[in-house]
């Protein structure tokens, strides 16, 4: 997939206007059928799945609870243990309130090192990364091969604990991506939420290189080198820093081609954003939630930049109060092939299907689509994730611990879908001025990657 120029342009939110829709039919609308898909967990909830490189027929799913990996083989229908339940300094994760598994990647040279890391928080609310060693060809792994790359104590504050994180990517040049959240501080500007304090690492978007050294030999919680690249957002800011002014951005993912990576970021009482990254980026949280500016916007660090796509808190079938993320499909069913997926954990407060909703990651300012549900063995409720194996099989998990697989979708002719919003340009008069996304610049590696309840 390549992604046009037109992508490049964002979409500008406006402080009016909201929610734009569209016209939408009852027939002969956009459609999509998922299959609940048995034998694929434990029983507990999946938190993340990645492709396993040369087996279009193999995925491996992360639990949250704990911290297991599993390796499913759809041919088969058989799933295996591939990681136990994680432990860390001496506890099981699954003994320890607070703690969760996030998200789950693997090296770009997996196939030949076997390395994979691991994000979860820890019951004392840290944010922690961890790489272990597999032996690719027996697709084993001797959870001894613990490493501890990076961790992030949580911030001080009377209401610190959530929105640890933390979702992790390679991208096409190799570095491992990180997204982490604000500890849940408050909104408005002079706040001291750590989404706008350049020295902490929460409420960011991290970029690191977990192989090439230790920038940290004093401290052994913190293990990795920093990449050339990486912005210059002024004296004192951490130098892992790429992108800054997250709230909860607890989805996020390079596309299979390494040309976009997508966060869904969590708002607080009115907004729910879809962000491109750009390095220095500035998503404006906690000066701002989707368009609403909360003052002090003239003095933020680095670019301040608009979502692609911000949906409200509006009542009606088609409001929601929590993005989840997301990725863009690369093969799977013809009419979702380089569409941006995603949806809303809290929709099934409605008594109905959560929404399956859709961007164009060529042209954001069409807004975004949705799709009719269809579901055979249940009803998809709280979902929290997705994943797509190698045989380009997309995924999603929910909160219940169920896997759905989408089976099939439908647009036909004339295409008819509901718009979710439209750009309307007024955020200048507001006083913040966030620019438009635009590419990374980033310089691909001779070695190409493989492709607790948000509030």
């Amino acid at each position: 997939m390549r992604i046009s120029n037109k992508a490049l342009r964002g979409v500008s939110f406006g402080a009016t206007a909201m929610l734009a829709l569209g016209a939408a039919t009852e027939a002969g609308a956009r459609s999509v059928t998922l299959t609940l898909v048995s034998g694929l967990s434990n029983g507990g909830p999946v938190a993340d799945g990645v492709a396993v490189p040369g087996a279009p027929d193999a995925v491996l799913l992360l639990e949250l609870r704990g911290g297991a990996i599993s390796l499913v083989d759809r041919a088969t229908g058989s799933s295996t243990p591939f990681l136990a339940p994680i432990g860390f300094e001496g506890a099981p994760l699954s003994s320890q309130a607070w703690a969760a598994a996030y998200s789950l990647a693997l090296a770009p040279d997996f196939a030949t090192s076997g390395l994979f890391y691991v994000s979860f928080s820890t019951g004392d609310r840290r944010n922690v990364l961890v790489e272990y060693r597999a032996d690719p060809g027996a697709m084993t792994v001797d959870p001894a091969t613990q490493r501890q790359v990076l961790s992030i104590d949580p911030w001080v504050a009377p209401s610190a604990g959530a929105h640890m994180g933390g979702a992790i990517s390679f991208g096409p040049d190799g570095h491992l991506y990180m997204t982490t959240g604000d500890n849940d501080g408050p909104f408005g500007a002079g706040s001291g939420n750590p989404g706008q304090d350049v020295t902490s690492r929460l409420g960011k978007v991290l970029r690191i290189d977990p192989t090439g050294g230790d920038a940290f030999p004093d401290d052994p919680a913190n293990n990795y080198a920093i990449p050339p690249g990486n912005p210059d957002l002024g004296p004192g800011a951490d130098p892992a820093i790429f992108a800054l002014g997250l709230r909860n951005p607890f989805k996020g993912k390079w596309d299979a081609a390494g040309e976009m990576f997508l966060v869904a970021d969590v708002g607080e009482d009115a907004w729910e954003e879809v962000n491109r990254l750009s390095p220095g980026a500035n998503y404006g949280w906690d000066a701002a939630e989707g368009p609403d500016a909360a003052g002090g916007e003239a003095s933020l660090a680095g670019e301040p930049m608009l979502p692609v796509h911000a949906y409200s808190h509006a009542a009606g079938p088609f409001g929601g109060i929590s993005v989840t993320g997301g990725l863009i499909a690369s093969g799977g069913p013809a009419a979702l092939d380089g569409l941006y997926l995603f949806t809303d954990y809290g929709v099934a407060a409605k008594a109905m299907n959560a929404p399956f909703w859709t961007l164009d990651p060529g042209d954001f300012g069409a807004g975004a689509l949705a799709w009719d549900v269809t579901t055979s063995g249940g009803a998809l409720t709280r979902p929290i994730g997705y994943a797509q194996d190698a045989g380009g099989r997309i995924y999603l998990f929910d909160q219940d611990g169920e896997v759905w697989e989408v089976v099939s979708a439908a647009v036909p002719a004339p295409a008819a879908g509901l718009l979710l919003a439209a750009g309307v340009g007024v955020l200048a008069s507001r006083g913040w001025r966030r620019r438009q996304a635009t590419s990374p610049k980033i310089t691909p590696a001779s070695t190409a990657p493989t492709s607790p309840k948000p509030t």
